[in-house]
C-alpha cells in the first residue's frame, strides 16, 4: 500500500465514527489483502498526536490546578449554501459550546474529570469563496483539499482579527499567548454549513484532523493543527474530532467491510468516544465517555497496577483504572478495568455500576491496522457476553458486554468465557466481581513480574548500609521480603553484617508505590578494591516464600573527586563507537580541551566547520564515576544536528547517567530538554526529549555555546557516571556535538541556571547565570520564530564571583517595532573565556491580560458587518451596542472565553439602523469599558 493510499484511508475515518446503538448487518468480506498490523497509517500524524497526548498528561497529573487547552472554533458556511443572514456565532453557536454540562465544554470536564479546562476561542462566521465540493476529498484519497478549507478558514479568521494568541494555552501560568506557551494554537475546529459525510450519504466535506504544512500565522502565533466537522452534526462528533485534537487515535476497526463515516464498527463500539460511541442524540444515543486506555494517554485517570493477588474483595473506585499485566508469556500486555456508568447523559448504554474490560497490545501503535481474522488491535473490549460482536462489528455493544455483578458474583479467569487469556497465551489472571449497594468490588490475582528496584551504598559509622527501594505502583498489601545475596562468580569485597553472603528482610512501605526493608542492611567492606572493581548482589522479592521476581545490580567501587579530568585521554573514558562517528579531544584553542563528536577522520579540528558526522551512527561517551553527593552536573555544549521538523530532530543527543547497580538513567536539564527526537525517525533515540537543531556560528567559526545545569538524583550521588549519547537518522547530517565543558558544581545551580525570561511586572528581562559574573551581556530579539536576531541592547554586568543575576529594563533596549503585536522571542549572550554562552529563547511578553477586555471594532467607520473582539478569562458578561441617546439597540450575553462578535450594523430584532456614532459597552463583573464604533450607509 502506497503512503497516498494509507494516508487517505486514514484521514476518511480518521474523525468521529457514530454508529448507532443497534446490531448492523454483516457484510460480505473484503478480498485478503496485505497488513501490518504495526504500521501506523500516516507517520506524521501518529508521531503528532503521541507528542500531543504525552504533553496533555505532564499537564493534567499534575494536580495543582486544571491544565487549559486553547480552541479556535471557527464556522464556515459555502458558496450556494450559505447560512441565514440573521446567523451569529456569539447567539447561535456559542451556546453549544460554552453552555452547561451537555455543551462540548461541559463534556470535556466530565470526560477529563475536571483536568482539562477547554477554552474556547469563537470566530465570526467566514464565508468560503466555493462550493462544498471544492472541499472534499471524498473518494479521492487524500487532504488537499481540506487543507484548503482549512487554510482559507483561517487566514480570513486571521484577517478578522480573531486573536489566536488567546488559543495557545500550554504552558502552565494560565496567561495565553505567555511566554510559557509554545506560539501555536493549540487547536481549531472548523465547523461548517454543509451537512457533511457524517451527516447524511449527500454530504461531501469529509470530517478529519489534519494539519496544514504551512501554518497561518497571526501576529507571532501559528495555526496550523485542525479538525473538520459539520454545524449540523451534534456533541458526539464535535466532542471526538476535538478529541483528535487532543491526541487520541480512533478505537474502531477501519479495515472492518462497510466502515466508514456514518458507522464505527469493531474496536470498542458504543464504549468509547474514539468509536461507536461517537453518538449525536440525546437519551440512548447520548456519546459515551473515552475508554480507559485513551484516558489514561491524557492523564485524565489515576492509574493503579495490581501485582500479586488481592486480600479479598477491594472496591474498585470511579476514576480509577486499574492494570493488571497479563503475565510471562504474553510480554507488554495488560488489562485495564474501569467502573463506569453513573455519569448521565453519557454512557447511556452502561448499567450502574459496570465494570469495562479492555486488553491492551502494548507492543501496537494506537493507530494499528488490524489483522486479518483476529481483529487485533491495540485495544479490544473483553465482551462479557463472550460472542465478539462488538470486535467483529456486528454489534455496537450493549449493557451485556460490560461486567455486571448485580445478580450475584462474576468470575473471569482462564476457565471463563470470555477468558483472561492474552494473544500468546494464559496470562494467569483471574478476578471476581461483586457488588453491595453502589460499590462495585473486585478480588483479583496475577502472574508474577519484573522487578523494579534501585540499589546503592551509603557509607555510615563502622560500616555501610544497602539503601535498597523497591519501585511498583501497587505491591498490594499481603506481607513481603526481600532477600539479599551475592554472585559467587567475582570477589564480593565484603559481606553482610554479621558475617553473611545473604540476609532476608521485611518490607514496608516507606511511600506510594516505594518499599524499603524494615530493618537496615548492613554491609561489610573488605579489602581495597582496584580500579573497576564491582560487587554483584542478586535480589528476590518474596510473598510467603514465593519468589516473585529477582533481579542483579552491580556496584562499582572506585569514585574520583574529578571525573572529567582529560589529561591521559581516554584514560577512564570510555568510548562506545562501531560506524563512522565518533568522539575526539579536541583542542580549539579555549581554556580547556573540547570533546567533539563528530566524523571519526576529525582526529583534530584543522577541518573545523568542514566536519560531518556519519549518517545512521551512535556514538556514547561514557565518563569516569564521580562523586557527586550535593551535587548537580553543568554543561556548556553546541550542537549542530539535523532537524526532522521545527522543534524536533532526526538527528540529537540526550545525558543519560550509568548508575553504580548498572541500570541506565535519563537526565533532565533544569527547565527540560529544548527539543524532542521525531517519533517515526529511524533513530535509537526517537520519541525522547532531546538536544536538537542546527547550531549557530559565530564570525570567527566559533560555536555559539548553550549551558546547562543538570539535576543528580540521589541514587546517582556516588559511583554514577555521565553517557553522553548522540545518534544520528540514516539521511541527513551536520557538524556534531561539542563540549566545551564539564563541571559538578552545588547543587543549588540547578535552580539558577543560564536563563532568560520576561518578567511582564518589572518590564525587562532577567538575566540569570551559574557561575561568576560574564565579560559582557547583550540582549537580542527575533521577531521571526528564531530564524534572524537583532541586538537591542549590550553591556556589562556588575562584577561578581558567584552565579549571578542581572535584569535589563524594556525602556533601555531598542525594542524592534511592532515586538508588542506579536509573538517576538528575546535572548541573551553571554561573554566567557570559553566564548559565547547564548541562553534559550523566551517570550516576549510586556503585559499581562486582562480579566475581561474590548478591543477596537473594525473596520471603524464600517457599513457593517463590524467586528468587536471581546476576552473574558472568567464569568459571563454583555455586550451591547447603544446608540447616543442611551437607548440599547442590540445585545449578546457572552460566556468566559475569547470571541470576535460580528454587528450587521441591525437591532436586536433585525432592523436596520441608521448611520451615526454607537457605544460599545462591555459590561463584566462590576465593571464597565466602552469604544465607539461609526456605522456609515
Amino acid at each position: 500500500m502506497n503512503t497516498r493510499l494509507r494516508i487517505g484511508l486514514h484521514l476518511f475515518v480518521a474523525a468521529a465514527l457514530w454508529g448507532a446503538a443497534a446490531p448492523v448487518a454483516a457484510q460480505p468480506a473484503d478480498p485478503p489483502r496485505p497488513v501490518d498490523p504495526h504500521r501506523p497509517l500516516d507517520p506524521d500524524l501518529s508521531r503528532w498526536r503521541g507528542e500531543r497526548r504525552a504533553a496533555l498528561k505532564a499537564r493534567a497529573l499534575d494536580k495543582d490546578a486544571a491544565a487549559e487547552f486553547g480552541l479556535l472554533v471557527i464556522p464556515v458556511d459555502f458558496a450556494g449554501e450559505r447560512l441565514p443572514a440573521a446567523w451569529e456565532a456569539a447567539r447561535d453557536l456559542a451556546p453549544r459550546l460554552l453552555d452547561g454540562a451537555g455543551s462540548l465544554k461541559g463534556y470535556v470536564d466530565a470526560a477529563s474529570r475536571g483536568r482539562l479546562d477547554l477554552r474556547l476561542v469563537l470566530s465570526p462566521l467566514v464565508h468560503l469563496p466555493g462550493p462544498p465540493g471544492d472541499y472534499s476529498d471524498l473518494g479521492r484519497l487524500g487532504f488537499t483539499r481540506t487543507r484548503l478549507l482549512a487554510q482559507q478558514a483561517l487566514a480570513e479568521a486571521a484577517a478578522l482579527g480573531v486573536p489566536f494568541a488567546a488559543a495557545d494555552r500550554d504552558g502552565a501560568d494560565g496567561l495565553p499567548g505567555s511566554p510559557d506557551d509554545d506560539g501555536e494554537v493549540d487547536g481549531v475546529l472548523i465547523l461548517h454549513a454543509e451537512a457533511g459525510w457524517e451527516g447524511e450519504p449527500a454530504g461531501v466535506v469529509v470530517p478529519l484532523q489534519y494539519f496544514l504544512e504551512e501554518p497561518v500565522v497571526q501576529s507571532g502565533t501559528a495555526a496550523a493543527v485542525y479538525a473538520v466537522a459539520s454545524l449540523r452534526s451534534g456533541l458526539g462528533i464535535w466532542a471526538h474530532e476535538t478529541a483528535h485534537l487532543f491526541g487520541l487515535d480512533d478505537r474502531y476497526d477501519i479495515f472492518l467491510p462497510g466502515t466508514g463515516e456514518a458507522t464505527a464498527r469493531g474496536g470498542l463500539g458504543a464504549f468509547s468516544l474514539m468509536a461507536g460511541g461517537a453518538r449525536d442524540g440525546a437519551g440512548d444515543h447520548a456519546p459515551a465517555l473515552p475508554d480507559a486506555e485513551s484516558a489514561l494517554q491524557l492523564g485524565w485517570r489515576d492509574e493503579r497496577v495490581l501485582i500479586g493477588q488481592s486480600d479479598g474483595p477491594q472496591v474498585l473506585p470511579a476514576g480509577v483504572v486499574w492494570r493488571l499485566p497479563a503475565g510471562p508469556l504474553n510480554p507488554g500486555q495488560w488489562f485495564l478495568l474501569e467502573r463506569r456508568g453513573g455519569t448521565p447523559p453519557w454512557d447511556p448504554v452502561l448499567p450502574d455500576p459496570a465494570l469495562v474490560i479492555c486488553h491492551v497490545d502494548g507492543d501496537l501503535p494506537d493507530d494499528a491496522q488490524s489483522a486479518l481474522g483476529t481483529r487485533h488491535l491495540r485495544v479490544r473490549l473483553v465482551e462479557a457476553d463472550g460472542d465478539q460482536d462488538v470486535a467483529a462489528g456486528l454489534a455496537a455493544g450493549d449493557a451485556g458486554d460490560a461486567f455486571s455483578a448485580v445478580a450475584g458474583p462474576v468470575d473471569w479467569d482462564a476457565g471463563t468465557s470470555p477468558s483472561s487469556h492474552g494473544y500468546l497465551g494464559p496470562s494467569g489472571v483471574a478476578c471476581t466481581l461483586s457488588q453491595d449497594g453502589d460499590e462495585l468490588s473486585v478480588a483479583w490475582a496475577t502472574a508474577g513480574h519484573r522487578l523494579a528496584l534501585s540499589l546503592r551504598l551509603v557509607p555510615a559509622p563502622g560500616d555501610t548500609v544497602v539503601d535498597l527501594l523497591v519501585r511498583d505502583p501497587d505491591l498490594a498489601s499481603t506481607p513481603l521480603a526481600i532477600t539479599l545475596g551475592l554472585d559467587g562468580g567475582a570477589t564480593p569485597w565484603g559481606e553482610f553484617a554479621p558475617g553473611a553472603s545473604a540476609v532476608t528482610r521485611e518490607l514496608v512501605q516507606a511511600a506510594p508505590g516505594a518499599w524499603r526493608p524494615a530493618t537496615p542492611v548492613r554491609w561489610l567492606p573488605a579489602g581495597d578494591p582496584p580500579a573497576g572493581a564491582a560487587t554483584t548482589f542478586v535480589v528476590e522479592l518474596r510473598r510467603d516464600g514465593a519468589v516473585l521476581g529477582s533481579e542483579t545490580r552491580r556496584w562499582l567501587w572506585r569514585q574520583a573527586d574529578d571525573p572529567f579530568v582529560t589529561t591521559d585521554w581516554p584514560g577512564d573514558w570510555e568510548v562506545q563507537a562501531d560506524g563512522g562517528t565518533t568522539w575526539h579531544l579536541w583542542d580549539m584553542a579555549l581554556p580547556s580541551p573540547v570533546l567533539a563528536c563528530t566524523d571519526a577522520a576529525a582526529v583534530t579540528p584543522v577541518d573545523w566547520p568542514d566536519v560531518t558526522y556519519g549518517v545512521g551512527d551512535e556514538a556514547v561517551l561514557v565518563s569516569p564515576p564521580w562523586r557527586g553527593e550535593g551535587r548537580a552536573l553543568r554543561i556548556v555544549h553546541a550542537l549542530d544536528a539535523q532537524l526532522w521538523s521545527p522543534g524536533l530532530g532526526a538527528d540529537g543527543a540526550v545525558l543519560e547517567a550509568l548508575a553504580p547497580d548498572g541500570t541506565i538513567v535519563a537526565l533532565v536539564p533544569a527547565g527540560g530538554y529544548p527539543g524532542a527526537m521525531a517519533r517515526d525517525v529511524d533513530n535509537p533515540l526517537f520519541g525522547r526529549p532531546a538536544f536538537v537543531g542546527p547550531g549557530e556560528l559565530l564570525a570567527d567559526d566559533r560555536p555559539l555555546w548553550r549551558a546547562d545545569v543538570i539535576p543528580l538524583p540521589a541514587a546517582l550521588a556516588d559511583g554514577a557516571r555521565l553517557r553522553l549519547r548522540f545518534a544520528s537518522d540514516p539521511l541527513w547530517r551536520g557538524r556534531g556535538w561539542l563540549v566545551a565543558d564539564l563541571a559538578l558544581v552545588p547543587a543549588e545551580d540547578a535552580e539558577r541556571p543560564c536563563r532568560a525570561a520576561w518578567d511582564p511586572v518589572a518590564d525587562g528581562l532577567l538575566v540569570t547565570w551559574p557561575w561568576g559574573t560574564p565579560s559582557t551581556l547583550a540582549v537580542e530579539f527575533s521577531l521571526d520564530r528564531g530564524g534572524t536576531w537583532v541586538t537591542v541592547w549590550e553591556g556589562t554586568p556588575p562584577a561578581g564571583p558567584a552565579a549571578g543575576q542581572h535584569f535589563v529594563p524594556a525602556g533601555q533596549m531598542l525594542v524592534p517595532a511592532g515586538a508588542a503585536a506579536t509573538r517576538a522571542l528575546v535572548r541573551a549572550r553571554l561573554g566567557l573565556p570559553l566564548g559565547e554562552v547564548a541562553t534559550p529563547a523566551a517570550v516576549h511578553a510586556p503585559a499581562t491580560p486582562a480579566a475581561a477586555a474590548l478591543g477596537l471594532p473594525t473596520p471603524n467607520p464600517g457599513r457593517g458587518p463590524i467586528f468587536l473582539p471581546v476576552s473574558l478569562a472568567t464569568g459571563t458578561a454583555r455586550l451591547a451596542i447603544h446608540d447616543l441617546r442611551g437607548r440599547r439597540v442590540r445585545a449578546w450575553d457572552l460566556a468566559a472565553g475569547d470571541f470576535v462578535v460580528a454587528w450587521d450594523g441591525r437591532d436586536d430584532r433585525g432592523r436596520r439602523l441608521p448611520a451615526g456614532v454607537y457605544i460599545v459597552r462591555l459590561e463584566h463583573g462590576g465593571s464597565i469599558m466602552t469604544r465607539k464604533a461609526t456605522l456609515v450607509r
